[in-house]
Parts: structure tokens; sequence; C-alpha cells
């Protein structure tokens, strides 16, 4: 056991790797740990002076052999490799070989001996457990990434149930609650404090056991003993504290003092339950395999039953959560505490915060369907358990914990860990700022309780006040900071795949979706947030292109779009900035897209840009802009249609700058008006009233593209399709909006043709005259109609024409 394997041959190498040296040590075990079990005593003769006494107890022995078996396996990986040149290659097959579990028992054994209560705890007890669950998490951890790389291969040497029997006994020594039993009896040889500190290094060893082996299970697509293992971590409270205390390590706790792979291993440990809790491993980061919630039996039993509010809430949680009681489990253990702390722990390292930000939004989502339900809903989850600031010190670029990263990026981060090859800091960055704007996105994703209700009322108060301080903590301005990782990232990871990848299978976007989304919903309802997102550099160039690249996924499109369109639309304060980011030029290259919906938001963007004044009307001379707006009105998709009748008709509202341009969308627009969308009719009618607003150089074009009698059309039925289609009635929700209605613009809009006398003449040849008179005539006419009437009827007469 003594034994150093650092320069030793091949045949020693070979000896320890043999199975027989294995067993044998695992045998002595047992029959050790049976002694041990037997005797009252277990202090060590003389006090333990002697390092030669300590090897002679069984604790001493146990140690040993705890590092004869590591050997054994590492002797094992190195003799499943060969060599090509002078670089080792692992061999195309697991290097877990048929003695993995013998070697998870002996460490699993020698693991759970801290948490026994038959014997006083030693030094060597507690260093022996500490190496056998670290030799254990190591083993754990190399079968899941040689299994991940391996996909396809088959993993016979992997015994799942030796691994689960293992990762229990973990989580029995992780239920000792770390320092909750009182240390009994200390030797002379260990002091009270290094007792502690050596019983911190256990539960965190045992921390990082448990999280290799839900790497493992995952990767071996393990379900069955995952649902084993969910269903006895939620069965043990103690355990899920003892992570959680680890993974947020508070500066008054004894887990403090944790190594920071302890402390990285806890938080990922208790960030992959919540997420087999939620979705049974459908992960979002953490490299696992998603299983179905088809096979797994969900538990059906309610909390108290005289409380009939509380009966309800657990019956939605069965049927929101793969595993409802795992879920109620973490939230009772701290779980949105411990990753609102790490995520805000400054000295963090980007896997600790990573894994914390992912916890917290499915954290985040437990507590607001179960203890917070009567709070008011994840708004309430998120305000009162102050998640909010802790959100934005995580998306801080300048953290501690990342600059110490960064200082040591290529040297102690292993690229089998992450998805896309090297984990840059990069990557963490925009791992973390996915994640926290998943879990600030909650309240805007969950539907209100039905008006009137004491429920629905909670729910709405706890919104303005989330809301107000998303405000005050400046969370735009700290989302607007981690675009850019997040939009890079994406990049980077999206030329790494397609060399691997085929077409149809790439996801692009896997990081911006979350945080872009987050943004254009808050500058969408509220003028603060848009001030706050232009401030932080929102509508910089650089970001702006990557925003609107064409390559994006189509969720990042839209909502980039919608974006900067309401910025546009809140004023024209905002256009140099848009122009200067050129939005335009990205917006009419977006016209073309594929998706139906990235053509209407561009259509929507070209409209806002000249909704205030003119300011863009020359970038669209010089880009042409017009003639691909006049095609989109004959769209497959009428939500294009509406928005591109749109745009024509802000082009031409504040000047004559485009009339030029305009000629060519008189037919589109003249179509449009039989459109079946009614808003869609009203937006073409406004748009030919404004295409002789200001000038009379498209009056020929419009009299003899038959403009008059499609207008006077669209007016006299009632707003209902023209051009040869059924006489189609707007409908009471249609008609609701008023002013906006067909019929009222398409008169507002012969008003502004009546100004000019090739209009007026055409009026009176063809007979519209009578037909507009009637409108007002009719008994059920509103004022609205009426004025417009006598508008036209006034323009005629001014005309002389009357």
């Amino acid at each position: 056991a003594r034994f150093d394997g650092s320069n030793a041959d091949a045949s020693r190498t070979d000896a320890f790797a043999d199975g027989a040296m294995a067993k044998t040590t695992l045998a002595c075990v047992r029959e050790t740990l049976a002694r041990m079990r037997r005797e009252t005593s277990l202090d060590v003769p003389n006090g333990g002076s002697s390092q030669a006494q300590r090897n002679g107890t069984p604790s001493g022995f146990l140690a040993l052999a705890v590092r004869a078996a590591s050997m054994a396996g590492r002797a094992s990986r190195v003799k499943n490799k060969k060599v090509i040149g002078s670089q080792p290659e692992v061999v195309t097959r697991t290097p877990v070989d048929a003695l993995f579990s013998v070697r998870a028992e002996l460490f699993a054994r020698a693991a759970c001996l801290s948490s026994a209560d038959d014997h006083r705890l030693e030094g060597d007890f507690l260093e022996a457990s500490a190496a056998a669950a670290d030799a254990l998490a190591d083993e754990m951890d190399l079968a899941a990434r040689v299994v991940a790389k391996q996909r396809a291969s088959p993993v016979e040497d992997v015994d799942r149930e030796a691994a689960y029997a293992a990762a229990a006994s973990l989580l029995e020594t992780l239920g000792d609650g770390g320092e909750k039993r009182s240390l009994r009896s200390p030797s002379p040889s260990h002091s009270r404090n290094e007792k502690r500190t050596e019983r911190v290094s256990v539960t965190g060893a045992c921390a990082r056991g448990v999280r290799a082996y839900l790497r493992l299970a995952a990767s071996t697509r393990d379900e069955k003993t995952l649902v084993r293992f969910a269903a006895l971590a939620a069965a043990s409270p103690d355990a899920l504290r003892t992570l959680a205390r680890v993974a947020a390590a508070r500066a008054d706790d004894a887990f403090a003092s944790a190594s920071a792979e302890a402390k990285d291993g806890a938080a990922e440990a208790l960030a992959a339950l919540a997420t087999f809790a939620d979705s049974g491993f459908a992960t979002r980061s953490f490299g696992f395999f998603a299983f179905g919630p088809g096979n797994v039996q969900r538990d059906e039993t309610s909390g108290d039953d005289d409380d009939e509010n509380k009966e309800t809430t657990e019956r939605n949680l069965r049927n929101s959560f793969f595993d409802a009681s795992l879920a109620t489990a973490l939230v009772d253990a701290g779980a949105v505490e411990a990753f609102r702390d790490a995520a805000a722990d400054d000295g963090a390292s980007p896997r600790r915060a990573t894994s914390a930000a992912d916890g917290l939004a499915l954290s985040v989502s437990f507590a607001s369907a179960t203890r917070d339900a009567r709070l008011g809903g994840a708004a309430a989850t998120l305000v009162e358990r102050q998640v909010v600031p802790a959100a934005t010190a995580a998306l801080d670029p300048a953290r501690a914990g990342r600059a110490a990263y960064a200082a040591n990026e290529d040297e102690d981060e292993d690229e089998d860990d992450v998805p896309f090859g090297g984990p840059s800091l990069r990557f963490w960055r925009a791992a973390i700022a996915r994640s926290i704007s998943r879990a600030l996105r909650l309240p805007f994703a969950q539907a209100l309780p039905p008006a009137g209700t004491p429920l629905a009322s909670a729910h709405e108060a706890s919104l303005r006040r989330y809301q107000e301080t998303l405000l005050k903590e400046a969370v735009v301005v700290c989302l607007v900071q981690a675009l850019d990782d997040a939009l890079d990232e994406d990049a980077l990871s999206s030329q790494k795949s397609s060399a691997s990848e085929k077409e149809g299978d790439k996801k692009r976007n896997v990081f911006a979706t979350e945080p872009v989304a987050l943004c254009s919903q808050l500058v969408l309802r509220s003028a603060s947030y848009a001030a706050q997102f232009v401030e932080a550099g929102g509508l910089e160039p650089g970001l702006v292109r990557k925003l609107l690249a064409s390559t994006n996924d189509v969720s990042v499109l839209v909502d980039s779009l919608l974006l900067t369109s309401q910025l546009a639309r809140l004023g024209a304060d905002k256009y140099p900035a848009i122009a200067n980011a050129g939005a335009c030029v990205l917006a009419r290259g977006l016209l073309v897209h594929e998706n139906a919906g990235v053509r209407a938001r561009a259509c929507n963007l070209l409209g806002n840009v000249c909704r205030h004044s003119g300011y863009f009307y020359e970038t669209f001379r010089q880009l042409d802009i017009v003639s691909s707006l006049a095609e989109r009105c004959a769209d497959a998709d009428a939500t294009t249609r509406k928005f591109a009748c749109f745009a024509l008709g802000n082009a031409g509202f504040h000047g004559d700058v485009l009339y030029r341009d305009l000629r060519l969308a008189v037919k589109p627009l003249v179509r449009a008006l039989g459109d079946a969308e009614h808003k869609t009719r009203a937006n073409a009618a406004a748009a030919l009233g404004n295409l002789v607003r200001n000038g009379d150089e498209l009056v020929d074009e419009l009299v003899a593209g038959n403009a008059l009698e499609a207008l006077v059309e669209l007016a006299t039925s009632g707003g209902g399709k023209v051009g040869g289609a059924s006489d189609e009635r707007l409908s009471a929700s249609e008609k609701a909006s008023d002013g906006q209605s067909p019929v009222k613009i398409a008169l507002f809009s012969l008003g502004n043709l009546c100004t000019h006398g090739a209009c007026r003449d055409a009026m009176v040849a063809l007979g519209f005259e009578r037909r507009v008179a009637a409108l007002a005539e009719a008994p059920d006419a509103d004022a609205s109609v009426k004025k417009y009437v006598a508008r036209i009827q006034g323009k005629m007469a001014a005309g002389g024409r009357r």
C-alpha cells in the first residue's frame, strides 16, 4: 500500500491493476470493519504518537487500504492507455474496468465510517473517510467523462448498482449534518478544531462524490437508479441541508473553509438534484442527458388534509414537476437561499456560480409553487427571499472569483467538463447570464390567478414590487453587459459544433435566448427600463449587429427586433443611436428571412423608425427599403402584410422625400385594402392617404391604380373586404378601437385625396360623393364617421365641385 507508482516499471503497474490484489484488499477491509464494530474502544494506543502504531490500528489499515485501492484504479487506467509517438491516448473503450464495483464498495465502506454512531471518531477514520470519498468521486467522474465521449459505446464495465450503493453511502455520510453531531472524546493527538477541519473535509469529499454519481448515472442513462436516489435524497433532509451549506459557504458557517472543489461539487450536485426534480435531467447546462417523465411514478400524497389551499397547491405541484417530493424537500432544505448566496459570493468560482445560477431558476419555481404560492408566486419568492440583488451580483464581470479563474484559465479546468471544449471565462459568464435571466423571467411567464380573488391581488402586488426591485437593482444594465459574452459564446459554440453536426441539428443561441428575451420584456414594459438599456450601451453598433445577425435563432431575432422597435417607438431622441448602430441595414436584410415572425417584426421596426419624424427617409432611399416593404404587402403571412403597410404609411407621413420610391407601393397597398385582416386594411388605407398628404406627385398613380374606388368601397362596405371579396363586416372586437377601424381611416384618407383636383373630379365622375354622404345619414352613424364625411364634403365644396 505504501508503493509510490511515480517511477514504477510496467510489471509493478500491472500488479496493481491485477484484480486479485484489489479483491483481497476489499476482503481485508470487510473483516476489519466487522472487527471495528465488535470492539468497544478504538483509541490509538499511547495517544497515537507513532506513525507505525497508527498504521497498526484498524483505522490506519483502512487509510492504507483506501490508498492501495486508489492506486489500483489509477494503474488500471494507465494499463488501458496506448502510446502514439510521445503522447498517451486513451483506448476507445471505457477505462472503468471490471473491478469498478470492488473499488466502489471499498470506498463507500470507508466513506460511511464518519457517520457511524458505534465508535468514537479519530483523525485516521476521518482522513480515511475523506480519502475514500475523494477516490470514489474521481472514479465516477472519470467514468462519466469517458461514457459522455463514447455515447454510442456499451458501458458494461460500469456497475450501476455498485455506483448507486456507493452514492447512497455518501448521502448517508452527508446526512450526519457535517458538524451537527457532537465530536466525542477527542484524543490527545487530535484537537477539536483539527477534527472539525477533518469533518469538513469528509463532508466536502462526499459532496463531490454525490456530484460525480449524478454525472455518471446521467451519462449512462441510468434512469431507474436515478429515481431511487432522488427518492432517497428527498427522504434525507439533513443530507440536503448539508449540501446546501457547503454550496452556500457562508462566512459564519464552518463549511466556508471547505475546498473550492467541494463547494463546486456541492453546488453542482444540488443543482443536478433540482434539475431532476424539475424534469428528470432534461438539463440546461450540466451536460447530462435528458430522461422523459413517462415511467416515473409521482408521489400522490398531499400535505395537511385540513388545508384545502395547500392540497390544491400540492396537486398543482405534482402536475408541474417531475419529482414533486424532491422539489419540496429542496425548498425546505434551503436550496433557494443556498443558490442565492453561492451566486452572490464574490469569491465563487465560475463553475460554482454557474451551478448556483442554474439551480436558482429551478428552486425559485419550486418555492413559488409550494411555500410561497400564497405570497404571490415567483415574484414574491424573488423579492421576499432577496434573490434579485444576488442575481445582479452574479452577473458582475469583475468578480474576484472570475478574476482568479482568468489568471489560471489554462491550468485548472478540465476540458471534458463542458459541452463545447475548453471552458473559457466567457463561457461561464454566458452560462450564468442564461440561468440568471431564466430565473428573473419566471414572474412574467406565470399566469395570474382569476381576477378579483385575494390570490390575484397578492400576485399583482408582488409583480409591482418585483418590477420596482429590478429597476432599483439596475438588472437591465447588468444584462446588457452580459449580452456580449452570451452572443459571442453562441457564435463560438456554433462554429465548433458545425463540423460534427448536421445542419438541421445545430442549435444556435444556447446562451443568448434567455437574456435577450428578458431585456425585450423589460424594455416593452417600461420606459425606465428602456432608458437603462440605452444608457448601458444597448444600442452600441457592435451589440446591435450581434443581436440582429440573420444567423441568430428565430426567438433571439424576434426579441431583438421587438426591443429595438420599442426603443424607436418611445421617441425620436433614440433615432441617432439606432441609425449609428446600422439597424435599418440589418432590418432590411431580415425582410426576406425564412421565418414569418422575423419578417413581420423587421417591418414593424422599419415602421417605428419613421414614426416620429423623417429622420430615416434618406436612409430608406439609399437602401431602397420601400421596394422591399412593397413586396411584403403580398407576403403569405398576415402579420407581415399588416406591418409592411404600417411602415409604408409612415414612410410617406412626414414629407415627400420618398414619394418617388413610394410610387411602387400604390398597387400593393390598393390590393391590401381587400386583405382578410381588418388591421391590414386600416393600415393600407392610412398609407394611401399619406401618399398625397405632402404633395400631389402620386395623385395620377392613385387615380390610375383605382385607389379611390377601393377606398370608397372599403368605407361604404362597413370596413369589410373589398376588391371582389364577400361583404364581410367587422366584429365587435374589431370595431372597439375608436378611430382605428378601416371605415374611419378610409374616410380620413379620402379627405386627404379630395384636396387634389384630379381626385375630386374622379369622386364626382364615379358617383362616390353620394355613397359617402349616405354614411353620415345612416341611423347608426357615429360622430367620427359624420365628422370625416363632413371633412370630405367641405374639401369638395372648397374645390368648386359641390
